[in-house]
């Protein structure tokens, strides 16, 4: 089980010590349940961090922007930025770094297990549940997935709800990371 305190502790030391220059991750987004990426640089804000089955978005890809925003600035700030990394974010970031697009050195990842499971797929999600509002996701056991709906909790099996890349997946870990989170 991944202990979401321990990666926000991780990421508000690295932000307080000034170890880097923020912390791309996930945060609760504006429309209901689903997680959207967000880049936290002061370290009263890491406790917007989550971590749960809505952690839908590769955020290699932000690490991308990220590093096109550096290149338009005049004086860059060059610290690393830390990245939390799912086991597809970091064979993603793996590629970057084959690539020459970024250096080792640009980046802190911090990897977390999928749960043994992996992130849902709204599309699917949204279907099976007709329409009814979803208050909250969270990952159960043996990689089911619970969906709260008008206060009752409905368990899905993972082949039912979560994205086809994670039900392929052989490697719900990271590849490569600098601290890591839950379960191989």
């Amino acid at each position: 089980m991944v202990d979401l305190e321990r990666i926000k502790d991780e990421a508000r030391r690295l932000l307080k010590e000034g170890e880097v220059r923020g912390v791309i991750g996930y945060v609760q987004g504006p429309k209901g349940v689903w997680a959207v990426p967000a880049l936290i640089q002061n370290p009263d804000d890491v406790d917007r961090l989550i971590w749960n089955p809505t952690c839908i978005h590769n955020l290699s890809l932000f690490v991308v922007e990220e590093k096109k925003d550096q290149a338009r600035q005049k004086e860059p700030d060059k610290r690393p930025l830390a990245v939390v990394v799912k086991g597809c974010d970091s064979r993603a970031i793996n590629v970057l770094l084959q690539e020459k697009f970024i250096e080792r050195e640009e980046v802190i990842l911090l990897g977390i297990s999928c749960e043994n499971s992996g992130v849902v797929d709204q599309k699917k999600l949204v279907s099976l549940l007709h329409g009814q509002k979803i208050e909250d996701i969270v990952y159960g056991d043996n990689g089911h997935i619970v969906v709260a709906i008008n206060g009752e909790r409905r368990v899905f099996a993972p082949d039912e709800v979560l994205a086809d890349r994670c039900l392929e997946c052989r490697a719900n870990f990271p590849v490569i990371s600098d601290y890591f989170f839950g379960e191989k």
